[in-house]
């Protein structure tokens, strides 16, 4: 059984060398054989141990317990750290099942430990059995794909209760056991000749997982004497299944849902979408997705795209549920304007063609005032509200050589990029700003000159309201130039007459100087 616990890690990616790692150790069999396996690769991985035991306060004779695992440290030479909870106290307090409050509170004794001794893997003895009952424990309770994925053999974990002001962060957990079964767990203890301890409310089926151990689980294996195995395959099928449906839709929020108006950067998705900046850098802000387009895919992914989307604003799962999910995608046949509130001060509204998710206590005040006067003949990042830069360069003939000065001159001519805009600084005259729109601004829209007011050409695009407010301009007086990220006037073009070229960039965060 130790080669496939070891095979198992190496598969999943457990193990670094010099690890620190936070067991937790009941005593139990489960615990005891995680503890001899991890304590005969100590070497192998230069691991650093450092065992957990936590007294619930439920049994009189839980000290026993305590002690045995004190032992157990002692004579294997790993530090032992022993707290003693109030489960049942506790849980009436938070009014939660004892169960899921000893959860809480282990991982609670589990994160302070890491945190003292700087370990950054918690080790959990989880094993099939374990993996089989939460598959059914959620199927009973009600779940979804996720859900039937079960227990992760590696997952990230941060302290829900925060009993700290230094318990920020996140620990990855790790279940080495995941893979083997109960039976072949006592196997192996009783031919290594360890014992372990029993505690005897595993056999009280007033806990739900106990009524499944102890009483579903005997009757599956009448059926099967491989059911659990079975169950934990079928579980690894749903993670598979699950992870390739969460890479189309961060692929979809990638490409089609914008900030602000502003699309997301590839650089601000990280493999796991649900550690990027979308749903980190700004809780309050609001989201936008073309309705018609979203309306279009189908509705498994147009709802778990809402779903994301939901949290990215609410920064939030909790008190999010498919109703709320249900509600935005009836939301996205309705006319222009309407809308619904959400939890956490959020509201959804169709605007135009698009679907706005936005937290109302932001977004529902007047924008900031911002203006900031660019330099021109000076090399400079100017720092927006959204966090980004504005990079302004001036390129004068005489600096470049023919064929540099050429490049840049057909790259103006041909030129798409909607966040770099090239300008005939010969015929700039006045000071230019990168400011927000104000009600006079207009856009020369040919080369006759004539003009259409910035106001109108938010309509006749019908970029919704939230945001014309948090767009940038750069302009000189109230003639925009460049509504950033989107179209330039049609004057101020590059000719064969141009000496200064003025290269204006939107690029990610300043680390630079900012005027």
């Amino acid at each position: 059984m130790d080669r496939k616990v070891q095979r198992y890690i190496r598969e999943n990616d457990m193990l670094k060398k010099g690890d620190k790692l936070v067991l937790g150790v009941s005593g139990g069999a489960d615990s005891v054989c995680l503890f001899m396996l991890l304590k005969d690769l100590q070497e192998e991985y230069g691991l650093s141990l450092y065992v957990v035991h936590v007294n619930h306060g439920i049994r009189t004779d839980a000290a026993k317990d305590a002690d045995y695992v004190r032992k157990l440290c002692e004579a294997y030479e790993v530090p032992f750290y022993l707290f003693e909870e109030d489960i049942p106290r506790q849980s009436r307090e938070w009014g939660m099942s004892e169960e899921e409050t000893g959860r809480k509170i282990r991982y609670r004794c589990f994160w302070q430990v890491a945190q003292k001794t700087g370990a950054d893997k918690i080790a959990t003895a989880h094993h099939l059995g374990d993996q089989a009952e939460t598959v059914l424990f959620h199927l009973i309770r009600g779940t979804d794909l996720s859900g039937m994925a079960g227990i992760r053999p590696v997952t990230e974990w941060e302290d829900e209760t925060k009993p700290t002001a230094e318990a920020e962060g996140k620990k990855i957990v790790i279940r080495p056991l995941l893979c083997v079964t109960k039976d072949e767990i006592m196997e192996y203890l009783k031919k290594q000749n360890i014992s372990w301890q029993e505690d005897i409310t595993n056999q009280d089926i007033v806990y739900m997982r106990n009524k499944l151990r102890n009483q579903i689980l005997p009757q599956l294996f009448e059926i099967n004497e491989r059911a659990v195995e079975h169950i934990a395959q079928f579980a690894q099928c749903a993670r598979e299944q699950q992870a390739f449906f969460d890479k189309t839709v961060q692929r979809y929020l990638a490409e089609y849902v914008m900030e602000y108006g502003r699309e997301k950067d590839d650089q601000e998705h990280g493999k796991d979408g649900r550690k990027t900046a979308f749903y980190q850098k700004n809780k309050a802000a609001a989201y936008m997705t073309n309705r018609e387009l979203l309306l279009s895919q189908d509705p498994l992914l147009s709802k778990a795209v809402i779903y994301e989307m939901l949290i990215g604003v609410c920064g939030n799962r909790q008190n999010l549920t498919k109703k709320h999910v249900a509600a935005v995608y009836g939301l996205l046949n309705g006319q222009s304007g309407q809308k619904i509130d959400l939890p956490y001060e959020t509201e959804a509204k169709i605007s135009y063609e698009n679907l706005i998710i936005r937290k109302c206590s932001k977004v529902d005040n007047e924008p900031v005032f911002y203006k900031q006067r660019i330099a021109i003949g000076k090399d400079m990042s100017i720092s927006l509200p959204d966090g980004r830069v504005l990079v302004v360069k001036l390129v004068k003939k005489e600096n470049v050589s023919e064929k540099e000065w050429e490049n840049l001159r057909n790259k103006a001519v041909n030129q798409k990029n909607n966040y770099t805009k090239l300008f005939d600084c010969d015929t700039i005259k006045d000071t230019l700003y990168a400011r927000k729109p104000e009600k006079e601004d207009y856009f020369i829209i040919n080369e006759a000159g004539n003009r259409k007011k910035l106001s109108r050409y938010f309509i006749d695009c019908k970029i919704p309201e939230e945001v014309r407010r948090e767009s940038i301009v750069v302009a000189m007086d109230h003639e925009v130039l460049w509504l950033v990220c989107g179209r330039r006037c049609e004057n101020h073009k590059i000719k064969d007459s141009t000496k200064q070229i003025l290269v204006i960039s939107y690029e990610g965060e300043n680390n630079g100087e900012s005027y």
